[in-house]
């Protein structure tokens, strides 16, 4: 017997405020760091550690990753 999987989401993301206030938020933000981050070194020695994304779509999740990270 199959069962039809839904995939639809449950909620609809519209804000940075929306993000932030997810419980799960700051736990999904170490995974995607962890998988879509990268350590990187400059021309003057200093490192850093950057998460890039494209696209205007991805606005209110940067901004609410800048917000989570610097406690804004």
């Amino acid at each position: 017997m199959t069962k039809d999987l839904n995939l639809a989401a449950k909620f609809i993301i519209k804000t940075v405020d929306d993000l932030i206030n997810l419980d799960f938020f700051a736990d999904w933000l170490a995974g995607f760091t962890m998988a879509e981050g990268s350590f990187g070194f400059k021309a003057n020695g200093s490192a850093f550690y950057q998460i890039k994304q494209k696209g205007i779509d991805n606005y209110a999740i940067l901004k609410a990753i800048c917000l989570l990270i610097t406690g804004l």
